[in-house]
């Protein structure tokens, strides 16, 4: 389980003589969400009746509620609804890892915030800006994986996440 993203095991029985034709994970934000109302993730890759699927794309902090479901005959069959909460991400600005490497992911976190347009600026030590990210925030925070350039020479930037008004949030990060 993250910010984003889980990972959920169902299972089912033998039908009899049918075999399966699909299965996989029905999830919602609803609680009692009715069946074939949701939004479907089919698992593969498995006929022991034991499968797990990964969502992703999720909302941070958000309850989720999901459903086994298996297809046999043109029919498909629900199992009793279950429920999971997402981690939420904490208050604040950050960046990290610190150190990161070129040219890899860097996580940039920032919550609450106001929906509306922000940009993810680098400075060096001289206070130059040296790289800069435009991201259009449509929620209440950022949870964003950025890729670094691979060229950013090594060294001790400072991070800034702006909108057009103020700086929202600064944190030093160590490029290598």
């Amino acid at each position: 389980m993250t910010t984003s993203a889980a990972t959920l095991a169902s299972s089912f029985g033998s039908g009899g003589c049918t075999t399966p034709s699909g299965y996989g994970i029905e999830y919602s934000t609803i609680n009692g969400f009715a069946n074939g109302t949701g939004t479907r993730v089919a698992a593969t890759g498995n006929t022991s009746g034991n499968f797990a699927v990964t969502l992703s794309g999720l909302q941070q902090g958000t309850t989720y509620y999901f459903k086994g479901y298996v297809t046999t005959a043109g029919a498909i069959s629900y199992g009793a609804q279950q429920s999971f909460t997402t981690l939420r991400i904490g208050d604040g600005f950050r960046v990290f890892p610190s150190p990161a490497e070129r040219g890899t992911a860097l996580r940039v976190t920032q919550s609450p915030l106001t929906a509306g347009n922000y940009t993810l600026l680098l400075y060096n030590q001289q206070g130059q800006c040296v790289w800069q990210k435009q991201l259009n925030v449509q929620g209440t925070y950022v949870n964003e994986s950025i890729t670094l350039p691979i060229n950013l020479p090594f060294g001790i930037y400072r991070a800034v996440l702006a909108n057009e008004n103020a700086q929202i949030g600064v944190q030093q990060v160590v490029i290598q």
